[in-house]
């Protein structure tokens, strides 16, 4: 019998992966692929077979001297209010009838409301096609408002606390009551599904996880679904972001104590290379979308960066660096009161960046 078709239990340095299209003739000494898989490669998690020279080149030199992003990082995923049909907790600038310096009037189900603006976060929702086509080093715009019912560690407002320094809030929510009402408080079989919930906290959120992630933490949003464009984009104004499976969103942050800034991760990450490596860890969808989510985004693999080697840190200052520089670019772009004759400079100086930023997240992957 030939060993060489077994697999055994002794640890080795590498596999050699044939990908055969025709067993009959494969036995019959037919050529086939044939490709060495080294050992850094694999894990506890599924094998990545593939017989492309060119890909799998590409992914051994990303999984040799790297680690995992679950290691310098921290994912989570975004917020789920369990009142989305219809929205009750969010409302658009289009609902908007004036602005009252301390809280907003709004137009919602039929009637009129104020709510104050310091129970308000910026809600990232996107439901136009604009707002779904971002890219990582766009300007993160959003025209929805949430109502955000937690205080800076994510634990909920008292119901005291929403009486009184949230009446107006309050008041809106209660004349929703029988759309939030959880059927834990209910006893109906029909209902919002909130566990932990009680009569005195039937404004509360579907799920409490991660709430803290969208105050005062800088992070990178980032979609799950994507097909040419990365979206990973960076956060430091507290918006809340809408869970929803493959189409939804995830919040990065930096680990604690880990030396890897988040402009480093967005820059890693939106790359061509890394974004062909997604694509072939992740899962295929209809018109050549890709699913990256918080499961497999925490096993991509990133680079070890030596950041005593003068070299090595050279390359992660100009990432993190130009990055910053686009952020303020991009607040300078925002200005409604620029010519077109005085954005392009700034345009142009947001593209040589991105190129620069490009350039040295090549030098990294080579490391």
């Amino acid at each position: 019998m030939n060993t060489d078709w077994l697999l055994q239990k002794e640890k080795a340095s590498a596999l050699v992966f044939e990908e055969v299209d025709n067993f009959d003739i494969w036995l019959n000494g037919s050529n086939s692929r044939k490709i060495t898989l080294h050992q850094h490669m694999f894990s506890a998690d599924p094998w990545l077979l593939i017989s492309d020279p060119v890909k799998l080149k590409m992914l051994d030199k990303l999984f040799n001297n790297s680690k995992p992003l679950s290691e310098i990082a921290d994912l989570s995923n975004g917020i789920q209010t369990s009142a989305e049909q219809p929205p009750v907790y969010w409302f658009s600038d289009a609902e908007i009838i004036s602005d009252l310096g301390d809280k907003f009037k709004i137009a919602k189900f039929g009637n009129n409301y104020f709510v104050e603006k310091e129970i308000l976060k910026p809600y990232f929702k996107p439901v136009l096609a604009s707002e779904k086509n971002l890219g990582s080093y766009d300007t993160l715009t959003t025209n929805k408002w949430l109502i955000f019912p937690y205080d800076s560690d994510g634990a909920l407002f008292s119901i005291d606390v929403m009486q009184t320094r949230f009446s107006h809030v309050f008041s809106y929510l209660l004349d929703q009551y029988s759309k939030l009402v959880p059927k834990q408080v209910s006893g109906l079989s029909k209902g919002r599904d909130v566990p932990n919930s009680t009569a005195d906290t039937w404004y509360q959120y579907g799920r409490s996880q991660g709430l803290k992630l969208f105050t005062s933490t800088p992070k990178l949003i980032s979609a799950v679904l994507r097909k040419d464009k990365p979206m990973h984009i960076f956060d430091n104004n507290d918006f809340v972001i809408a869970s929803g499976g493959t189409a939804g969103y995830i919040a990065i942050t930096q680990k604690q104590g880990s030396p890897y800034e988040l402009e480093f991760v967005q820059a890693y990450l939106s790359h061509k290379i890394i974004g062909e490596a997604i694509s072939i860890m992740g899962s295929d969808f209809e018109g050549d979308f890709h699913a990256a989510g918080t499961y497999l985004l925490n096993k991509i693999p990133v680079k070890n960066i030596d950041f005593s080697d003068n070299d090595q840190k050279a390359l992660y200052d100009c990432i993190v660096n130009s990055a910053r520089r686009i952020y303020s670019v991009n607040l300078m772009l925002c200005n409604s009161g620029l010519s077109k004759s005085q954005k392009a400079p700034l345009e142009n100086e947001k593209q040589r960046l991105i190129n620069k930023i490009d350039e040295c997240i090549e030098a990294v992957c080579e490391l």
